[in-house]
Formats: structure tokens, C-alpha cells, sequence
């Protein structure tokens, strides 16, 4: 295979990256539509879905990295980072 024939094209290469939800991110697109607006933890999403937190992490920061989350930081008075509130994005 010649070096030139191993290069995608940059549609090529967003056609191969196009990323389809599986279901416990599907899943968590529904508690976040259920709870939008709500502060909530990632440890209280993997809670509730019953399925490990650092795969609920992995799968927020992929869905916000898509687009099909965001991610709104929430702070106490005193200073200090609360939960998060996540929204569905609406395409």
C-alpha cells in the first residue's frame, strides 16, 4: 500500500468518527432530560443507572465532546464546586 493511499480525507475521517450513543448513554440522556435543570453528580448517575462512575465519566465527556451534552457548573457561596447541571442539546 503506497503511503498516499493510507491518508483519509477529512470527510473520510468524520465519516469513520461519527459516534452512535450506547445504550447507558442513551440511558443517561434520558436522566438528564428527566432531571434538567437539576444539579447531579456523576456518582449520582452511575447510582441511579447502576453502572460504574468512571463509565459515566467517560460517557459525559464523550456526549459533550459530540455536542449532545452541556455541562453547567454549578458553585456555592463560599466558593467551592458543586454538581454539575447537564442539558440535552437539541439538534
Amino acid at each position: 500500500m503506497d503511503k498516499e493511499d493510507s491518508v483519509k480525507t477529512t470527510a473520510e475521517y468524520e465519516a469513520a468518527s461519527a459516534w452512535k450513543p450506547t445504550p447507558t448513554a442513551r440511558k443517561i440522556i434520558s436522566f438528564v432530560e428527566r432531571h434538567d435543570g437539576k444539579p447531579c453528580s456523576k456518582a449520582q448517575i452511575a447510582v441511579a443507572l447502576g453502572r460504574n462512575e468512571k463509565t459515566i465519566d467517560r460517557l459525559i465527556a464523550r456526549m459533550r465532546h459530540e455536542g449532545i451534552l452541556e455541562a453547567e457548573p454549578q458553585w456555592a457561596e463560599n466558593g467551592g464546586q458543586l454538581a454539575n447541571t447537564y442539558h440535552v442539546v437539541h439538534k
